[in-house]
C-alpha cells in the first residue's frame, strides 16, 4: 500500500471515528441552581428554549410533551409520545458509531 493511500486512509477514518459527543463540559457543581438551568435572555416561549439549546426536532418534540404533561388530561399520551422521540433520539445516536 503506498505511502499517499495509507495518509489518505488515516485521514478518513480521524473524520469518521465515532467518538460521544460532549455537550456540557463545565464544572457540574454541587447539584444546586446552576448558570445552565437560567433561560436565555428574550427567551418567553418553549422554542425559544429548544433553539437556545440546540435540540434537534425530536427532542425538542419529547421536551415539548413532557412540559405539559399535566396541562392537557393526556398525561400518559405525553408520557408515550416523550418516549416514542425519545427512543428514536438513542437509535439514532447508536446508528452513529
Amino acid at each position: 500500500m503506498s505511502q499517499v493511500f495509507r495518509n489518505m486512509r488515516d485521514e478518513f477514518e480521524a473524520d469518521y471515528k465515532c467518538e460521544p459527543e460532549v455537550r456540557n463540559t463545565e464544572y457540574r457543581g454541587d447539584g444546586l441552581s446552576t448558570h445552565y438551568y437560567e433561560l436565555p435572555n428574550g427567551a418567553t416561549e418553549l422554542r425559544h428554549i429548544i433553539k437556545h439549546k440546540k435540540m434537534e426536532h425530536g427532542v425538542g418534540e419529547a421536551f415539548c410533551s413532557l412540559y405539559r404533561l399535566n396541562d392537557n388530561g393526556e398525561y400518559l399520551r405525553n408520557l408515550k409520545k416523550a418516549k416514542f422521540y425519545i427512543d428514536a433520539a438513542i437509535e439514532y445516536e447508536e446508528s452513529k458509531c
